[in-house]
C-alpha cells in the first residue's frame, strides 16, 4: 500500500521591523533561525523594480534551510514602505542597502553577503563600491548597461518607462490579476509559489476590496528613467568578490559588463543562466538559491 501522506514544509516567518530613513519608513523582513551557524555569513537581499523583498522568499527558504539568515526590505515605494517620489537618481536606493547593513551589523560581527536582483543588483554593487566591509557581493542580472548606453538614457525615454506608466493600477480581486498575469511573457514562466508570493506583496487590499499595486506607476515610471550614467566610476571600486549572474542577451547587464564586474577580485565569478530571461530568479529560484549558496560556500 503506497502511503499517500503529505508532508508540508512549514515556512519561516520573517520578523517585521522598520528603518527610520530620511523621514520614511522602510519595511525590514529578517528571517532568523535557532538552527543558524554563526560562523556563517547574514544574507542581506534585495529586490528589483516593481516587486518587494518577500516575492523572492522561495531563495529565503533555501537559505534559512542551509543555516543563513536573511534579511531584505521593501525599498522606498515598494511593498509595505513608504511611498515617495523624492528622489532624482539611484543613490538613495544605494543608501537604503546600507542602510540594512548597518542595522544586521549591531547583531552580527561578521560581514554580510549583499544579493540584489535588477535594481537590486545594481544598488548592492553601488553599496560595496562605497562600503567594503562586506564578504561578497551576488549581483543577479543587475542593471548594469555600458557607459555608453546609460549615458544616452538622459536623452532617450526607456520603453519600460513608457510602459509603467501606463500600467492598469487597480482590479477588482486577486484573482483576475492571476488570469491577467499569467498570460504576460514577463509572468507566464514564474515558479508557482513565487507568483503567489508576488501577489500577496506586490498589491494592497483597497477599503472596497480592489486591490491596486502597491507601487504607484508614476514612481515606478520615474525608477526606470532616474539610472544616471557615472555608475561604472564606482563599479571599479569594489574589492570584494562579486558573483555576477546573468542571462542570455541580457538588456540590462551584457556579457563585457558581467566580466569587468568579475575582473576585480580573482575570487569573483560570472555566470549566464540559460533561460535567456530577465526574471531567472523568479523562474528557477532553487537553481538560483543552490548557486548563490555555492558562491558563498567557496569564499568560506
Amino acid at each position: 500500500m503506497v502511503n499517500s501522506t503529505k508532508f508540508v514544509v512549514m515556512r519561516p516567518i520573517p520578523v517585521r521591523e522598520e528603518i527610520d530613513f530620511q523621514g520614511h519608513n522602510i519595511r525590514s523582513y529578517h528571517f532568523r533561525t535557532g538552527s543558524n551557524d554563526s560562523n556563517k555569513p547574514p544574507i542581506l537581499f534585495f529586490h528589483a523594480t516593481g516587486y518587494s523583498a518577500l516575492t523572492y522568499q522561495t531563495l529565503f527558504d533555501e537559505w534559512v534551510q542551509a543555516g543563513y539568515s536573511v534579511h531584505s526590505i521593501d525599498f522606498l515605494s515598494h511593498g509595505e514602505s513608504s511611498k515617495s517620489d523624492d528622489f532624482s537618481n539611484w543613490w538613495p536606493f544605494r543608501n537604503q542597502v546600507l542602510a540594512l547593513k548597518q542595522k544586521v551589523s549591531q547583531e552580527s560581527t561578521i560581514p554580510p553577503v549583499l544579493v540584489g536582483h535588477s535594481l537590486g543588483g545594481a544598488n548592492s554593487l553601488l553599496a560595496a563600491a562605497k562600503d567594503s566591509n562586506l564578504t561578497g557581493v551576488v549581483a543577479l542580472d543587475p542593471v548594469v548597461l555600458g557607459p555608453l548606453t546609460s549615458y544616452l538614457t538622459l536623452f532617450v525615454k526607456t520603453p519600460l518607462a513608457t510602459i509603467a506608466a501606463n500600467r492598469r493600477t487597480t482590479f477588482k480581486n486577486l484573482d483576475i490579476v492571476r488570469r491577467s498575469y499569467r498570460k504576460s511573457p514577463a509572468f507566464k514562466n514564474f515558479n508557482n509559489q513565487v507568483f503567489e508570493d508576488y501577489l500577496t506583496s506586490c498589491f494592497v487590499k483597497n477599503q472596497d476590496s480592489s486591490y491596486s499595486l502597491a507601487l504607484p506607476r508614476e514612481i515606478e515610471a520615474k525608477l526606470f528613467q532616474t539610472l544616471t550614467p557615472g555608475h561604472w566610476w564606482q563599479y571599479r571600486k569594489i574589492k570584494v568578490p562579486v558573483f555576477a549572474y546573468i542571462t542570455q542577451n541580457s538588456d540590462v547587464c551584457p556579457r563585457q559588463s558581467a566580466k569587468r564586474l568579475a575582473s576585480k577580485n580573482k575570487h569573483s565569478i560570472y555566470k549566464v543562466h540559460e533561460s535567456g530571461s530577465h526574471f531567472f530568479p523568479m523562474e528557477d529560484p532553487k537553481n538560483v538559491a543552490t548557486d548563490v549558496l555555492n558562491f558563498i560556500d567557496s569564499l568560506a
